[in-house]
């Protein structure tokens, strides 16, 4: 009886200690730093994958870097004459002519209006960021990509 005792208290402290650490564990899994650092090494991973070409990242603080057919000039092209409604940009999304990525700010196109792309003489310094990256290493060295963006649509 005594040994049958000391088998059930022994069992119970093992159920009890490996649901701890279970509970811990989970606990760390889902705690925020965790998830930031997950979320960081998939984007990463992302950057790692992403196809050659060229890409836009449209407003300085949308989360979706995209890759396009269009070149820099015809997108400088696309926003000083552009009238459109509906535009592509090169991607394979449809943008409207008002979309941003902050429902308080201007549209893409008028972001996108005083661009290092369209002004190449403009200073980013100024408050102007450049849209248009020749290359995903380009764009994951700038710093509103690297500040902003948590998706890359190719």
């Amino acid at each position: 009886m005594q040994k049958n005792m000391k088998l059930l208290i022994g069992l119970i402290v093992v159920v009890v200690v490996g649901g701890l650490g279970l509970l811990m564990w989970q606990a760390h899994e889902n705690s925020p730093e965790v998830q930031a650092e997950k979320a960081r090494v998939a984007l990463a991973k992302k950057f790692d994958k992403a196809p050659d070409g060229h890409y836009v990242h449209l407003t300085p603080t949308d989360a979706t870097l995209y890759k396009t057919s269009w070149s820099k000039e015809q997108l400088a092209q696309y926003v000083r004459t552009g009238n459109k409604d509906r535009t592509t940009f090169g991607t394979k999304q449809t943008f409207n002519r008002e979309d941003s990525g902050n429902k308080n700010s201007k549209g893409i196109t008028d972001q996108l209006s005083n661009t290092k792309t369209v002004y190449p003489q403009l200073d980013e310094q100024d408050g102007n960021y450049n849209p248009y990256f020749d290359s995903i290493d380009q764009a994951r060295k700038d710093p509103n990509v690297k500040n902003n963006v948590t998706d890359i649509n190719y």
